[in-house]
């Protein structure tokens, strides 16, 4: 063992069995700030499961948002459909009425040319 002076030993020891003061300080000032930190945490997690809550319905509404997307599009093509199968429909009674018309025009003219030639015989 290395000579040391008593004055020496004596503040080793002190150090060793009396802890200084700056370490007690350090040490309190460790244990608060981690009381703190557990606090903390121990708030935060209400907050955490209602992120996580959020997360899954976020998702169950992008997944419905995604099904009424597509269920929209059906409904327009079929939508569409019906819109070009009216106008369809419009336009083919259209023509009988037009062709009815001229039916009974041409069939008049035809009994006027009847009569015509009735009298003239």
């Amino acid at each position: 063992m290395p000579a040391i002076d008593k004055q020496s030993l004596d503040r080793i020891m002190k150090r060793v069995f009396y802890p200084d003061l700056e370490i007690t300080k350090q040490l309190n000032e460790y244990r608060v700030e981690y009381q703190v930190l557990q606090e903390e945490m121990i708030s935060v997690k209400p907050q955490m499961e209602n992120l996580e809550k959020f997360k899954l319905r976020n998702k169950q509404l992008t997944q419905e948002i995604a099904q009424l997307s597509e269920q929209l599009e059906v409904i327009q093509v079929i939508s569409s459909n019906i819109r070009i199968k009216t106008c369809m429909n419009l336009r083919i009674a259209f023509f009988q009425v037009t062709i009815t018309k001229r039916i009974h025009l041409i069939s008049n003219k035809y009994i006027s040319i009847l009569k015509y030639l009735n009298k003239v015989e």
